[in-house]
């Protein structure tokens, strides 16, 4: 059986520190430092061996091409987009705040759990 297992991490940095800007590409020791932290090939078990399919290199620009969950700020697609960056994970506006399903999941929660109490 294969798995697919997809993390993401978002690395808060001066873009000049990241981006090389003759080529728009990341610089040589950036892209070491990820294949060093992020290896091509990884072992779980003595049964598996995982295969990294790629690293995406996504400059997120809030309201460009992601919104932030206004409680834990992790980056989200931006719902109705076209160009939905790679990874992103799904928005869910309520009452026009936008929330990742997981915080969403929590307020949806919160408000059937006090609508239980008003009965």
């Amino acid at each position: 059986m294969e798995i697919s297992l997809t993390v993401n991490y978002k690395i808060e940095m001066d873009k000049d520190d990241f981006w090389d800007s003759k080529t728009g590409k990341p610089k040589i020791d950036m892209k070491e430092s990820l294949n060093q932290y992020f290896p091509e090939k990884i072992t779980l078990s003595k049964n598996s061996v995982t295969t990294r399919n790629h690293i995406s290199y996504i400059p997120l620009k809030e309201g460009k091409n992601c919104l932030k969950c206004a409680s834990c700020g992790m980056a989200l697609y931006i719902p109705g987009k076209e160009y939905l960056a790679e990874g992103l994970d799904y928005c869910k506006i309520i009452k026009g705040i936008p929330l990742c399903h997981s915080c969403a999941w929590e307020l949806e929660k919160e408000q059937v759990k006090d609508q239980t109490y008003e009965k």
